[in-house]
């Protein structure tokens, strides 16, 4: 791999470091980060892979130090404040809500921690709030299958089935090409026991992505 890299920038060691987690290699994957820390020590990429590390590893109480240290240089960072919102418990001193309402005060169309926070507003059973949070985040990016799908998951987990049919089939006409989407209607047709649907939505999901339905289709 040494031929491979470049000396000045982060991005390879990145790249070789995620190869060695997906081996299981972690003394390897804190050498490779290390190098990368070593060129561009302000780059987030950096301790974010370090926490998702540690977070395979079972430990999330070194991801959260290595994510709070990174917030205390880099204080703005939505991506870093939404990767410790997610393995904080909500005992935690520091509440995961109120970490993602800080970063959507800094970023308010960052859609990672719009998604975050509605999770969380869902299993407080707070769903019309989820739910309102995320119809709001749809009609800014119309186009998002991410929050297409959350939101569609969240009126199917409401009773609400024609709501979430609507939701996934008004970004499939913007996202033609995008098989999670049939596939998603395909899960919601199964659930209401509609059997011919579900066969038509994984065909189409079968057609943009055989390997991808080839579990649903099986």
């Amino acid at each position: 791999h040494a031929a491979l890299l470049n000396g000045s920038v982060a991005g390879p060691y990145l790249g070789l470091a995620g190869w060695y987690q997906r081996q299981g290699a972690w003394p390897q994957v804190t050498q490779a980060l290390d190098q990368a820390a070593a060129r561009e020590p302000a780059n987030t990429a950096i301790p974010l892979a370090r926490a998702a590390a540690w977070r395979q590893q079972n430990r999330p109480d070194l991801a959260i130090a290595v994510l709070t240290q990174t917030l205390q240089t880099a204080a703005g960072a939505v991506d870093v404040m939404v990767a410790l919102a997610n393995v904080l418990t909500p005992t935690a001193t520091l509440s995961p809500s109120a970490l993602l309402a800080q970063a959507l005060t800094i970023s308010p169309d960052y859609l990672p921690a719009t998604l975050a926070l509605a999770e969380i507003e869902a299993r407080a059973g707070q769903r019309p709030a989820a739910i309102e949070r995320l119809t709001a985040a749809l009609a800014r990016h119309p186009s998002d299958v991410a929050t297409a799908t959350a939101l569609a998951d969240l009126y199917a987990a409401a009773a609400q089935p024609a709501a979430a049919v609507a939701v996934l089939q008004d970004v499939q006409a913007r996202q033609p090409g995008d098989a999670a989407l049939p596939l998603a209607l395909a899960d919601l047709y199964r659930q209401q026991g509609q059997p011919e649907q579900a066969r038509r939505a994984l065909e189409q999901a079968a057609a943009l992505a055989p390997l991808t339905a080839a579990p649903w289709v099986a």
